[in-house]
């Protein structure tokens, strides 16, 4: 059986939306520009995600580059489009996420600070994660001391496959996009949850340590399509997927080198 990629993707800015790629690139913190920019609360630089605003997922950030300056352009239905020159500096903000580990990143200032304020209705700030700053992998998961992310809930790649998805669907009355549970790659030509039992696998020059299966959260019943909540899929996971209270579904990854993979790129289950 020939397993492959058959979808990749990123998102700069953590709990936004996504964006499709053909091939990705992978620097020391996983797909470059992955989750390298969060929204916080201006007031107790908690980092926000869909947990607290749903609607994160109406904005869609696209990362350009132009000579040597990289901009980032938002998109959504709910206002016009603008677009903001990326910040750098040594003045650096020290954020926390809610369930404990701290980060430190670069202010990106206040124009776009103004705008998604004025989307989210509260008083925001935008941060670049700070290239000075290391954050490893929590040492109680991490395969290896060095394997590091950005501004990931864990680790730097989610993986799911198709069929996985597929199982899931069948058993609810009301079939879920992969789009909701935010994948960096999926694959397909497996069965389903065969991911749940692989160690270490090769795509393309890149080889990933299966690090854990991924527990799911509240994220996964927001529709990424107008930031609606639901209860599916938890709902279903809760009856079929609940391993000592974790609701899983898909794989986290750590990589051991840096270089690229593209959709359509055999997947090697090595152990």
């Amino acid at each position: 059986m020939k397993i492959e990629v058959s979808q990749l993707s990123y998102y700069p800015v953590k709990s936004c939306a996504g964006i499709s790629l053909d091939k990705a690139t992978i620097g020391e913190k996983g797909i470059l520009f992955d989750r390298e920019w969060a929204v916080i609360d201006a007031q107790s630089h908690e980092v926000l995600t869909q947990r607290q605003e749903p609607r994160l997922c109406l904005l869609k950030p696209t990362v350009k580059k132009t000579d040597n300056a990289f901009s980032i352009l938002f998109e959504t239905a709910e206002m016009p489009s603008v677009g903001f020159q990326l910040v750098d500096g040594d003045e650096e903000v020290e954020t926390v996420f809610p369930w404990g580990p701290i980060c430190r990143g670069v202010d990106q200032g206040d124009q776009i600070a103004l705008w998604i304020s004025t989307f989210l209705q509260r008083e925001c700030r935008v941060l670049r994660f700070s290239p000075n700053f290391v954050r490893y992998i929590d040492p109680q998961i991490a395969t290896r001391k060095t394997d590091q992310t950005a501004y990931a809930d864990d680790c730097p790649f989610l993986l799911i496959s198709e069929e996985s998805l597929k199982e899931l669907n069948s058993q609810m009355s009301q079939e879920l996009p992969m789009s909701r549970f935010r994948p960096n790659i999926v694959v397909k030509g497996t069965t389903a949850f065969a991911e749940d039992g692989w160690k270490e696998i090769r795509i393309g020059e890149i080889a990933f340590d299966i690090v854990q299966p991924c527990g799911r959260c509240v994220i996964t019943t927001v529709d990424q399509e107008n930031a609606g909540k639901g209860r599916e899929p938890l709902q279903t996971l809760a009856k079929i997927r609940n391993v000592n209270q974790k609701l899983l579904f898909g794989v986290h990854l750590a990589h051991r080198q840096n270089g690229s993979i593209e959709v359509g790129d055999q997947v090697e289950v090595v152990n």
